[in-house]
């Protein structure tokens, strides 16, 4: 590669940028008799010093101007009292018994998330701070995941620095106050799973590379291992992946993973594409894995279409198990079969969706809990045991998004289930549902108290006509008192990919937006999940323009309805969500005031050479087949950034320790945006060193950057 130079090619940016635009090295590839043009191909080696010192001079930059823009000290004086007027905030939680609970938590003056337990009728107690295991250097030190033991004498828990995702696995115990196992590098996939008798777990863990390895081997070839307590790392034993089964197929890149299921002596394996819900499950005694010759029996396959891409698409009850499925189903069915020594009973539907999509089943004594989801808002029902036909819908306090607190083998022995309700005005709240009983229940874990704007905060869900007619499902929350008199700026956030859902949510940096008089509307674009899977596939890869269309069709409707005006208007994508931000900008600069892109795919067409792009062919498509190529240039932004097109204000954030969305793919949109304005550009870059995909921010930085991007809204779209 040629040495990086800066003054010999300066490129003025605008009078504001005093960044000079790095030159152009155009790199010519052909697809399938097509030549695609990159000139900057060579920030994809971020870490070259001269890359490395462009970005952080331009992140620098941006973060300086953002510092300055009006209305900031107000914006991070009303995040910073709502964050602090809300409590202690809990997050994962486990309840290995009724009213035994084990959860992180961010107390109202800690910077990240800790662990602690909760006896029933007692108060939360400290049980690990994970900046005494690990040192993080400067950047947050967070638990990435826990498990508890069934006999609550371990604790196997995985912690991460600096917002990474390459966890270490620990086993902390608790009667001695002190890690004794571990750590056990490469844990990226969650902690672990305990076997029935406490005695040991199964655990993921990524290959170990050498250092001249392809990079792009980095996230294939994992394997789930048995680790038995008070033995060496080296005794333990890979039970699953790629070559361990040879009656088993496992692909290079399935993730993989095995849990015990309770006491029912079974284990159940699954191998996923980490971007698809169509998993494979196999079923094995856990005394077979154990002895090293387990029997796997084949529950289902990729064709039937069986998961979520919110977990819990698997329960077992008794000799009986139950599968959420999207076969022949497109909003998806619940099944029943029986499991046998040699194998499974017929197949009988329990449940179907009548419309939407089935989210999650949990199983407990009472009955089989289904969380179903509409557009936005989730749904839940319960089939009773001696009615299994005759489904009951259970009221909640309010509309919102519905997790359950689960796992696989769920709660045969305990009745009701325990779950989380999130709503677009209020912070999430924690109940249990008790049969017999109206309403669900609030239940003893700590409730992070509402903030004064919630009460006048109100949320409609409504539908718009998409380019071609289909209406798109679209959620509204403003605050009660806003005149309809087009001059109140929009945050319009979308998403679509994966069939993953924009579910209802509220977090106390949103009150800066409300009280300014902001509006937050979510545009629930094909590619998502939110009415199923023929939604999920009307923008999957060929399809996939639906999505950014769906995004221009959804602000061209709220300036038709008199919400807003055009230059009033800032789209949000993050993620997967970068297509959908990116190409509406690419294709409508026109309709938008300002756009925010946060660990964005915008570069689609050169994403499967990262190493997180592999996992993400089955989603997006490869450039190695003619219609992958063309499905991949026309999503890919970085391609339709043309030179002297006016393009709205728009700012592009990024962790430097992502590993899910390669930080290049930030930093070559930012190049290519500057160049297309030339002395007109407005496109900022901003920088955190010390996180990575979004999970592991301390609360500073995630209030810092909360910050920052609102006062870039209302500074552009007032």
């Amino acid at each position: 590669m040629k040495p990086f130079r800066i003054l010999p090619f300066l490129v003025l940016i605008d009078q504001a940028m005093a960044v000079p635009l790095p030159e152009p090295r155009p790199v010519k590839t052909d697809y399938f008799g097509t030549v695609i043009e990159d000139p900057y191909r060579y920030f994809e080696e971020k870490h070259q010093p001269q890359v490395a010192a462009w970005a952080r001079a331009v992140s620098d930059e941006t973060i300086g101007k953002l510092s300055k823009l009006p209305d900031r000290e107000r914006i991070a004086k009303w995040i910073a009292e709502a964050d602090q007027s809300q409590g202690d905030k809990v997050g994962w939680v486990s309840e290995p018994s009724p009213g035994d609970y084990y959860f992180l938590m961010r107390r109202q003056d800690d910077p990240i998330e800790l662990l602690f337990h909760q006896k029933p009728g007692g108060r939360p107690e400290l049980i690990l701070d994970p900046r005494q295991v690990v040192k993080g250097d400067g950047s947050p030190v967070t638990i990435k995941a826990f498990t508890v033991s069934p006999d609550l004498k371990h604790i196997a828990v995985t912690i991460t620095a600096g917002g990474g995702e390459m966890a270490s696995l620990y086993v902390y115990n608790l009667a001695e106050q002190k890690m004794v196992e571990g750590p056990y590098d490469r844990a990226r996939w969650g902690a672990a799973e305990w076997l029935p008798d406490s005695s040991g777990f199964f655990y993921t863990r990524l290959q170990k590379l050498a250092p001249d390895a392809d990079p792009l081997e980095t996230f294939q070839r994992g394997k789930t291992w048995y680790h038995k307590l008070g033995t060496p790392e080296s005794a333990d034993k890979a039970i699953f992946g790629e070559g361990v089964n040879p009656d088993v197929l496992v692909k290079p890149e399935d993730i993989v993973f095995v849990s015990p299921l309770a006491d029912t002596g079974w284990a159940l394996a699954t191998n996923e594409s980490g971007v698809s819900a169509d998993y494979i499950h196999h079923l094995a005694r856990v005394d077979e894995i154990l002895s090293g010759k387990p029997r796997w029996r084949k529950i289902c396959d990729r064709p039937d279409l069986v998961g979520s891409m919110s977990g819990g698409g698997f329960a077992i009850h008794g000799d009986e198990i139950f599968l959420l499925t999207r076969k022949d189903a497109p909003n998806g069915k619940i099944i029943r079969r029986k499991l046998t020594e040699d194998g499974l009973g017929e197949m009988k539907t329990l449940y179907t969706a009548p419309r939407g999509s089935i989210q999650n089943l949990s199983v407990s004594k009472d009955g089989i809990y289904v969380r179903t989801l509409d557009g936005g808002p989730s749904r839940l029902v319960r089939l009773p045991w001696d009615a299994l036909d005759k489904p009951e819908t259970i009221t909640t306090a309010e509309e919102g998004r519905i997790s359950l607190h689960d796992s696989p083998a769920g709660h045969p022995s305990r009745e009701g289930v325990g779950f989380t309700l999130d709503s677009w005005t209020r912070p999430a709240r924690f109940y249990h549902t008790t049969p017999g009983k109206s309403l669900p229940e609030p239940s003893a874990l700590p409730q992070l108290r509402e903030p004064g704007i919630s009460a006048r905060l109100v949320s409609r869900e409504t539908m718009m006509p998409g380019h071609d007619g289909v209406m798109i499902p679209v959620s509204i929350i403003h605050r009660k008192d806003l005149p309809r008199d087009k001059t109140h700026p929009v945050m319009l956030i979308g998403y679509g990919a994966y069939g993953m859902c924009l579910e209802p949510g509220f977090r106390a940096a949103e009150t800066a937006l409300f009280e300014m008089g902001g509006i937050k509307v979510v545009a629930h674009v094909r590619g998502g999940g939110e009415l199923g899977e023929e939604w999920r596939l009307a923008g999957y890869q060929k399809t996939k323009p639906n999505t950014w269309k769906d995004m221009i069709s959804v602000a061209e409707g709220l300036v038709r309805d008199g919400l807003t005006t055009p230059g009033q208007i800032c789209i949000h994508g993050r993620s997967a969500g970068g297509v959908t931000a990116g190409r509406a900008l690419t294709e409508k600069p026109e309709a938008f005031g300002a756009v925010l892109i946060g660990v964005g795919l915008t570069d689609a067409l050169r994403a499967e050479n990262s190493p997180n792009g592999v996992p993400n062919i089955p989603e997006f498509g490869t450039t190695r087949t003619k219609p992958g190529f063309e499905a991949l240039r026309e999503m890919s932004a970085y391609e339709h950034v043309k030179p002297g097109v006016k393009y709205p204000p728009t700012l592009l954030y990024h962790g430097a320790n992502d590993t899910r969305v390669e930080l290049w793919q930030s930093l070559k949109m930012t190049a290519r945006l500057l160049a297309a304005g030339g002395e007109n550009s407005n496109v900022g870059l901003r920088i955190d060193y010390q996180t990575g995909h979004g999970s592991g921010a301390s609360r500073e930085q995630e209030n810092s950057l909360q910050t920052d991007l609102l006062s870039f809204f209302f500074a552009n779209c007032e």
